[in-house]
């Protein structure tokens, strides 16, 4: 018998929980914290998170989440 892949996983591994999550108006996107297993820590490790029971492609990001350039802010 085999289950599915719990939320968090990637390639069928599980690789952590989202812990909060809400729309970053400076850089225009949703960020999301979360406790990650430490293989899937590395910056740029590509992951998949379920929203609304839809995979969706994610990128682990070093914090702060930051538009240090401004670039956001002149577009």
């Amino acid at each position: 018998m085999s289950f599915p892949s719990p939320p968090g996983a990637q390639n069928g591994e599980y690789a952590g929980v989202v812990t909060y999550s809400d729309h970053g108006y400076s850089l225009g996107k949703v960020l999301a914290t979360a406790h990650l297993r430490l293989p899937f820590t590395q910056i740029a490790t590509v992951l998949s998170i379920v929203i609304d029971d839809k995979p969706t492609r994610t990128v682990a990001a070093a914090m702060p989440f930051f538009d240090s350039d401004g670039v956001r802010l002149r577009a």
